[in-house]
């Protein structure tokens, strides 16, 4: 039963994990479109399939490993019309975890133009060319970066990072380290250079790009926090369980 909801539990992980990535892919191409092409679109179709292939991958398997969470077995028997796809999931992707990344992401497109291309607002931004390359591979590696720390974050839905601690799921710590070598292949590496139409970043490139998964981490570690706040608001008094939660937990225990 144990290992049927972490398996359970953790379809819903990898769902979180990879819909967050689909929305950051998506957000380059609507805002292109709305805006006329005034935006310049900041990924192409091969740069989505080395985010989807290439990228994420490895870190999405890995959150297929991820141990059950303390107290799994507390938790009353979830109905049998409950499914992986649920609203839960679906808001902290689509309704949370996506936009900050796509914000985040796409905010390298300003910051990088205005930092390293003597970019002004109410200018037009590179439409083409080494300067549009250079900012097109900081969306690119803001988006990957992101989602190293969206892959730790989607362990769970209320506990902090900090209290989880990345060395209980080692599988998922490899995945991210390899993830980011395969980053480091795609933006420096000649073949792929030219196949994704990147440029290389400088170090200091790479600082404006940190902070992406930086936003990410503080937005979510603040949401699970309210997250738990509420919980032991609705939970009541220290010491208290909710009326009836004593009767599912027998049910739960029985079954």
């Amino acid at each position: 039963m144990e290992e049927g909801r972490a398996a359970f539990d953790n379809i819903k992980r990898f769902l979180t994990y990879h819909l967050t990535d689909n929305v950051a892919e998506l957000a380059p191409f609507a805002l292109w479109a709305l805006t006329a092409g005034r935006v310049p679109l900041a990924l192409s179709v091969l740069q989505i399939l080395a985010l989807d292939i290439g990228t994420d991958l490895l870190p999405a398997l890995a959150l297929g490993a991820e141990p059950p969470e303390p107290g799994v077995m507390e938790r009353p028997p979830r109905p049998r019309s409950a499914r992986s796809l649920d609203r839960a999931v679906l808001a902290r992707a689509f309704g949370f975890l996506g936009p900050v990344e796509a914000i985040a992401s796409l905010a390298m497109l300003p910051v990088g133009a205005a930092l390293f291309l003597g970019w002004h607002a109410g200018t037009p931004l590179p439409t083409g060319g080494p300067a549009l390359a250079t900012l097109s591979t900081m969306v690119f590696a803001a988006i990957v970066l992101a989602q190293m720390a969206n892959a730790f974050e989607c362990r769970s839905t209320v506990t902090s990072l900090r209290a989880l601690g990345p060395a209980t799921n080692r599988l998922l710590v490899g995945a991210v380290a390899g993830k980011f070598l395969i980053l480091l292949g795609f933006v420096y590496l000649g073949p792929m250079q030219q196949l994704l139409g990147h440029q290389p970043l400088t170090l200091i490139q790479w600082v404006a790009v940190l902070a992406a998964p930086m936003l990410l981490l503080a937005a979510e570690e603040t949401r699970k926090a309210v997250a738990r706040r509420r919980r032991r608001a609705t939970a009541g008094p220290i010491g208290l369980e909710p009326p009836g939660h004593q009767t599912l937990r027998r049910r739960a225990a029985a079954v």
